[in-house]
């Protein structure tokens, strides 16, 4: 968290809501460090997860977001991913 001042490109956090290993907390430090800096990034959180996620539907959404930044740093258009949205 100390470094979030050297990042520059675009990022995805995921957090589950049930995680003591890293409590949401810090990531909600770092995203305020981010914030202003306009670097594209997103944030999901995942309500009942822990540290690494267990549910298949969280998994399908994790996968998706982390397909759909990529798609948005390279300019690709994957058919049928939903756009994550990213705030800069």
């Amino acid at each position: 968290m100390e470094h979030a001042d050297r990042v520059t490109a675009p990022f995805l956090l995921m957090q589950g809501l049930a995680d003591v290993i890293c409590p949401p907390v810090q990531c909600e430090r770092f995203l305020e460090r981010m914030r202003g800096r306009h670097v594209p990034h997103a944030y999901l959180a995942f309500e009942g997860e822990g540290h690494g996620f267990r549910r298949a539907d969280t998994m399908i959404r994790a996968l998706e977001a982390e397909l759909s930044l990529y798609a948005q740093v390279f300019g690709i258009e994957p058919p049928g991913v939903p756009t994550l949205e990213l705030t800069k």
